[in-house]
This record gives C-alpha cells, structure tokens and sequence, in this order.
C-alpha cells in the first residue's frame, strides 16, 4: 500500500509541475541600456508611493563605512581566519532600491 501511494504522489507531482514549468516565461536582462522599464503607472502602481519608498530605502543606509576594506577591518577582519580573500572596493551611495 505505501509503494502505490509513493507512486501516486510522484505521478501527481509530475502531472503538476511539469506543465507548469514547461509554460514558464523567463526574463533574462541584457546590458544595462537594454533593460525593460516601466513607469510606476503602466505597472498599476502609485508614483507618490513608489518615491517615498524610494526616500526611505536612501534614508536607511547602512552606517557601515564605506570603505569595504576598513569596514572588514572592524568586522570579520578581527575574527579568526578573517584575512581579505581577494580586493576590496569604496561602497557607492545609496541608489534607493526598493
């Protein structure tokens, strides 16, 4: 009785997720020009809502320096084994993701 219902439980699972992913539309961006945009409106979204988002992701940076190499110094660098594994980079400002 287990093994049948073992092989129910494939067969369903099968039978559901395969079509799914079959029908699947990936969106693969390309450079950086090319990427498809959209006003908030076209997107059923509120424009005053989305730039308050954007005002409050900016707002939260991080304190973190953004020195990355003096920023590792004063976390992970003092931990054992904490030596840099390759360059470090100067962190640009917030650019309001949200």
């Amino acid at each position: 009785m287990s093994r049948f219902v073992l092989n129910l439980t494939v067969l369903i699972f099968l039978l559901t997720f395969i079509p799914a992913t079959l029908n699947a539309q990936t969106y693969w961006p390309g450079t950086h020009p090319n990427w498809d945009r959209r006003n908030p409106e076209q997107l059923g979204l509120d424009p005053d809502k989305i730039q308050q988002a954007v005002e409050i992701a900016i707002a939260g940076e991080s304190d973190s320096p953004r020195d990355l190499s003096f920023n590792h110094r004063m976390t992970f660098g003092r931990e054992p084994y904490g030596e840099p594994v390759g360059p470090f980079t100067v962190r640009a400002p917030q650019t309001g993701l949200i």
